[in-house]
């Protein structure tokens, strides 16, 4: 069974309450430890501070390839959690930056586990940390880590029941 890395960016997966505000790392990683409907990863890892997705700059998405490249060396597999404001956007820069071009423009290596990023229209838990009835997140959530148990190197994205090449998705 394949060693899943989870990486919480921020985005409304991991929001609560009215108007809706994120929650830490912290507590969203101990809420989805006591929940046996979610995949459980083997490594777990918070950006602190949390991204805002709709500002989402170049020095988050380095932050976002830092997680990813420290979850990478003890999983088979990243799972990244982000908001859909720019998910496409840091998708594709972790695309990217995980892969290295020649300069004849040909890939010459890239990051050996796949790395799927993830999201969610509708949070993940209630105020009470309960699975949120209608949300799309545990089934993003399950889709991703199937596509990161894979041993298929790559980034791509899962959402709304596909997947996705993470440099050929745009939010609409």
């Amino acid at each position: 069974m394949a060693r899943l890395g989870f990486l919480y960016a921020g985005g409304t997966i991991g929001c609560r309450g009215q108007p809706l505000a994120p929650v830490s790392g912290e507590e969203m990683h101990k809420a989805w430890a006591t929940t046996e409907e979610l995949p459980q990863p083997a490594q777990w890892l918070a950006l602190d501070p949390a991204i805002d997705s709709s500002e989402a700059t170049p020095t988050d998405w380095v932050r976002l390839m830092r997680g990813v490249l420290t979850l990478a060396e003890r999983c088979d597999g990243v799972v990244v959690l982000h908001g859909t404001d720019t998910l496409a956007w840091s998708a594709a820069m972790l695309a990217y930056l995980s892969t290295l071009i020649g300069s004849d423009g040909v890939p010459m290596a890239r990051l050996a586990c796949p790395v799927v990023v993830t999201g969610a229209q509708r949070p993940l838990f209630d105020d009470d940390a309960s699975l949120r009835a209608g949300s799309d997140a545990p089934a993003n959530l399950t889709l991703a880590a199937a596509v990161a148990a894979r041993p298929i190197p790559g980034c791509r994205v899962a959402f709304g029941g596909q997947i996705m090449a993470a440099t050929r998705i745009v939010k609409v």
